[in-house]
């Protein structure tokens, strides 16, 4: 029999690791001149590595091909630090079409889309094969996008940045008659030589001369998208200006049309508001500050770990810096839905033009200057499995609980966060650090407890019609009226009419669709006078109520003084309002028959009370909430 895992927790403030000793590099390929991207196809047992000046490279059985698979260096522009041949595709129907799709700049600065035609298993594709399906040109030398994915759709999703420019001086990236600044859209695989719109791209059919082929519009320089292999979403890094560094998530089943904000919007901030900027816009899922990160510029984009060597790193999103060298992990928050980002990795003095998946879903990080690529890999396990218990009531905590993966290891955690009770945890946002023994294998959450459902009823008593009602305005599941005690059989309601002659407690107890309960309470003393005509309506206002309390009735003269008690009995304010013993009281100035009565001047906390109205004709008493 195994031994329970030692489980220690500890309360401090968590800094939130800059590096993990889990995550490594390790050098699968070398030997490359400015590689750029990383693609495979699903009939191959190879993959396709882009070098930025014009050629494809086989790498196969962990070794790199010298022959180029495709090279056409003689026709691309790489005389500029952003352009070249900067994406690669190949199609899903790759068994049948032996099509592949490159994304290249020409001379002399034109975007240019060509599909190439290759044999599977071949050494070389013949560039003469290739068919030009989609050119524009380039106003400058820098913001060129070049991505290329396939969607679970079946369509090619093309990524093009705004043309250049500090600030995208044209405006090209708000401009739906211009590609530039877009996503495209494009049915490649049923026209062999040419390319569809797909009929259900967001602008077909319009009228304003915008270009069918565009998705999405409003980047600045998409650099690399991908598309999750499980959930089919896509995830987009776009480049800041100068000031944020954004990462976006479009989930699957999307219509299109999202407007990504650039130049209107730089990430999550204000960029040039002139013009038509009215948006909505779609705000990032992540955006980092450039100037706080050490030496950072530009972010490339990366994929979601879907492979199996490490599960540990499965479903997180996973990007780098080009001029910080940094790697990031995007992991899905614990509870209330987004994402918790970290620093994961230092690449020091490398420039990391992109994170990509190969064949088996494992990453592969794309070192521009070394001219290498680097297998991402984590050295930890999953330490356990940890669950967030929410309240479902008001009053009732939250809790966590870790089930560790492996028992026999000491396990740390350390909760920071309004209260370090596991299992009484306060409504609230926490960050959670669970680390093993060693210190170097570390699972970090953070998470929010919400409070649970807050019922809140509140009682009012019509002297006339003699009813007491609840006035909280909300349709409970259940209403149950208790009266000294004593459940009123059929009393189910949500009001009550009383009885001549039963004056005392009311209590009204309501139940709502998820089961949780809380109770009103009024005190009903009719006293000896014999006509309705002379009880006085006694309304109280709001009720619950936060600061103010107005109380109202007809005439106050009949009232001597007014009470305020806790749950508990406990008088805890008291004021005279009219004659006692034939001497003049304490006066009160009532407007329009309405007291009010400062509750934020006695620091209550919230809770119920019991206000209290002594008449000739005895106690008229109701139950206050305080918020």
């Amino acid at each position: 029999m195994r031994s329970l895992p030692t489980i220690l927790l500890t309360v401090s403030m968590l800094v939130l690791a800059k590096a993990d000793a889990q995550f490594e590099l390790t050098q699968a390929v070398s030997g490359l001149f400015q590689p750029v991207d990383l693609a495979f196809n699903n009939v191959e047992d190879r993959h396709y590595i882009v070098e930025k000046p014009g050629r494809l490279r086989i790498w196969a059985n962990g070794a790199l091909v010298a022959q180029p698979y495709l090279d056409i260096s003689n026709q691309v522009n790489n005389s500029g630090g952003e352009q070249g041949m900067l994406g690669l595709a190949f199609s899903p129907n790759f068994a049948t079409d032996s099509s592949l799709f490159v994304y290249y700049i020409t001379w002399p600065n034109n975007t240019r889309l060509s599909r190439f035609r290759a044999t599977p298993g071949a050494a070389s594709v013949d560039p003469a094969t290739e068919q030009v399906l989609l050119e524009f040109a380039q106003p400058r030398n820098n913001h060129n996008g070049g991505s290329l994915a396939f969607g679970a759709d079946g369509m090619l999703y093309v990524a093009s940045g705004d043309g250049g420019g500090a600030g995208d001086p044209d405006n090209y990236a708000q401009n739906l008659s211009s590609f530039l600044g877009k996503m495209l859209r494009l049915d490649v695989t049923t026209d062999p030589g040419s390319y569809q719109v797909p009929a259900d791209n967001p602008f077909v059919g319009n009228s304003n001369g915008w270009l069918t082929e565009i998705w999405s519009y409003g980047w600045r320089n998409p650099w690399r998208h991908s598309f999750d292999r499980l959930t089919g979403d896509m995830w987009v890094a776009d480049v800041g200006q100068n000031a944020r560094e954004e990462i976006d998530l479009e989930t699957f089943g999307s219509a299109g049309g999202g407007n990504y904000g650039w130049r209107c919007r730089e990430g999550d901030i204000p960029f040039n508001t002139s013009g038509d900027c009215d948006g909505p816009f779609v705000e990032p899922v992540h955006s980092y500050v450039t100037d706080e990160l050490a030496d950072g510029c530009s972010v490339s984009g990366g994929a979601v770990y879907r492979g199996n060597d490490h599960p540990v790193m499965e479903g997180n999103y996973y990007y780098t810096d080009f001029c910080s060298g940094k790697i990031f992990e995007l992991s899905p928050a614990v509870t209330g839905g987004g994402w918790t980002n970290r620093e994961i990795y230092q690449g020091a003095d490398q420039q990391y033009a992109a994170i990509r998946e190969n064949l088996a879903g494992e990453l592969f990080v794309i070192a521009f200057v070394e001219g290498a690529l680097y297998q991402l890999t984590n050295s930890c396990d999953p330490l356990g499995t940890l669950t967030v218990n929410q309240p479902v009531c008001a009053g009732e905590f939250g809790s966590i609980e870790f089930v560790p993966s492996n028992t026999s290891d000491p396990i740390t955690l350390t909760i920071v966060g309004p209260t370090a009770d596991l299992t009484q945890l306060v409504p609230g946002d926490y960050q959670l650090q669970i680390a093993d023994g060693t210190g170097d294998c570390v699972d970090e959450y953070a998470f929010t407890i919400v409070p649970g459902e807050d019922l809140m009823p509140g009682l009012r008593f019509d002297f006339d019609e003699l009813t007491i009602s609840d006035t909280s305005g909300v349709a409970y599941a259940s209403y149950q009226w208790i009266y000294e005690g004593q459940v009123l059989s059929g009393a189910t309601d949500s009001s009550y009419t009383v009885s001549l002659g039963m004056d005392g407690t009311y209590q009204l107890v309501v139940t709502s669709a998820l089961g949780c309960t809380d109770t009103a309470m009024i005190s009903v003393i009719l006293g000896s006078t014999n006509t309705l005509a002379e009880r006085f309506g006694l309304q109280v206002f709001p009720n619950p109520v936060q600061d103010v309390l107005q109380l109202r009735l007809d005439d106050w003269s009949v009232v001597r003084a007014l009470r305020l008690r806790s749950a508990t009995g406990q008088v805890i304010h008291s004021l005279s309002l009219g004659q006692t013993e034939g001497r003049q009281a304490q006066q009160v100035n009532i407007a329009d028959k309405v007291l009010p009565l400062d509750l934020s001047a006695l620091d209550l906390a919230p809770g119920v009370y019991l206000l209290e109205l002594d008449t000739p004709a005895g106690v008229l008493a109701s139950s206050v909430v305080k918020r």
